[in-house]
């Protein structure tokens, strides 16, 4: 493998001794798969090419985006025009409008929406407008819930029990005004809202998890989740950096019927550019500056070329059939996947949403985080491993979420399904 990856071992060296990690993103590093991390120049399509000039198929999707493939002439088309005529210009262009329409289209809950430039910026904005709206500090979240790296969703993300927050950088004043508790547990969220719900600002979940496996919410969760906040008139912020126009072009609150106060956006929305969104209801959305106290602001915000080519996306996304296109495509990759695992008598779990999927080598079905923590993941290495020396790609992480994208194609997927069973 050293040998078929010369030019990539040699940029990654050199990177690692200017970059932390040779990565500008914890994510990028296959440090957890045991080999070096590869360095990727090209993306079409289902494909992607490392600089050594192998190419891959990718169910890493760019960790989501990458909905429709890689490079979609439509999206490049509407980029390359915004980039013409300068690709920021710091003012207001009518482009914002058009993307707010489609969005609000897609998330009715959205009636007023603000843009920003990636999903973790949107969720802090949130989170802030949640405290600033309600005159209230505390944040309720859920274990093993990833929401980006501010300081106040980060922590208790991951196993902290032998950490402090001084440790990862947070200050414990900010530490104690979030509370986290599992994903999936009625007993838990009932109690948290009856011990401190005066105190509770938002409680902010991902509807569908995918840093610790793809968990779908159970029967009623979602439900329960609502009927709380509302009781207690507290903010209820869906983080649908990952679900947006993903599980469903509506998201979650489309395919589990569940209308949030708040919601999250980015991933997909940005057309492979960085791009990030929230909203909700009028009353809310209206305490942002400039006219309410509640600040917010980027240079970079609704640009021109992030908002032409999410705009190119959304329009080819709305298009009648594309979901149920990309659920049975991961329906057939995944029972594929699952029938070859039963014959070599592997344990393997392999939740889905939409498009958006896990393969988890674990004996029992994964529901919150300290399922997550029984997942097998000296077989995931050896799997990663495996795929990528055939030349497939999945993500290099074994509890986070990959994807299909509508330019996978039929064969694609058998081979793919050929190849696991070959590995074992």
């Amino acid at each position: 493998m050293q040998k078929k990856n010369k030019k990539s071992l040699r940029i990654f060296k050199q990177l690692s001794a200017i970059t932390p990690g040779g990565v500008n993103s914890p994510f990028r590093s296959f440090h957890e798969m045991e080999i070096p991390t590869l360095i990727f120049v090209k993306g079409k399509g289902s494909k992607v090419w490392d600089i050594d000039g192998s190419c891959y198929l990718d169910y890493l999707g760019a960790w989501g985006p990458a909905i429709l493939g890689h490079a979609h002439p439509q999206v490049i088309q509407e980029a390359g025009k915004a980039i013409k005529n300068s690709p920021v210009l710091g003012v207001s262009t009518p482009w914002e409008l058009e993307m707010a329409l489609l969005v609000q289209k897609a998330f009715p809950s959205m009636e007023m929406i603000r843009f920003v430039n990636s999903g973790a910026e949107a969720v802090e904005a949130a989170v802030r407008l949640a405290r600033g709206g309600t005159k209230r500090s505390l944040l309720v979240r859920f274990e093993g819930g990833y929401h980006g790296h501010g300081d106040s969703v980060l922590w208790s993300y991951g196993p902290e029990e032998h950490r402090s927050p001084k440790e990862v950088g947070v200050p414990e004043g900010m530490a104690e005004k979030t509370v986290c508790i599992p994903f999936n547990d009625f007993h838990a969220l009932e109690e948290i809202f009856k011990k401190r719900g005066e105190e509770i600002a938002g409680l902010l979940v991902e509807p569908v998890t995918g840093s610790m496996g793809v968990i779908l919410p159970l029967p009623g969760f979602l439900q329960q989740c609502r009927k709380l906040t509302s009781q207690y008139g507290a903010v209820l912020i869906f983080d649908e950096v990952l679900t947006g126009f993903r599980v469903a072009f509506g998201g979650a609150q489309e395919r589990f019927g569940v209308r949030a106060d708040l919601t999250c956006l980015g991933k997909i929305l940005g057309g492979g550019f960085p791009a990030g969104a929230y909203g909700g209801g009028e009353k809310l959305m209206e305490k942002l500056a400039p006219y309410g106290p509640v600040y917010q602001a980027g240079t970079f915000s609704g640009n021109p070329v992030t908002m032409r080519a999410g705009a190119a996306v959304l329009r080819l996304l709305s298009k009648p059939g594309v979901y149920k296109k990309l659920e049975k495509k991961t329906k057939t990759l995944l029972s594929g996947i699952k029938e070859a695992a039963l014959t070599k008598g592997i344990p393997v779990q392999t939740p889905y949403a939409g498009s958006l999927f896990s393969i988890l080598f674990s004996e029992q079905p994964v529901s919150n985080f300290q399922d997550s923590l029984k997942i097998d993941v000296k077989q995931y290495i050896l799997f990663f491993q495996k795929m990528l020396k055939n030349e497939i790609l999945f993500p290099p992480s074994a509890s986070d979420a990959a994807v299909v994208s509508l330019a996978h194609t039929e064969s694609e997927i058998e081979n793919t399904i050929k190849i696991f069973s070959q590995i074992w």
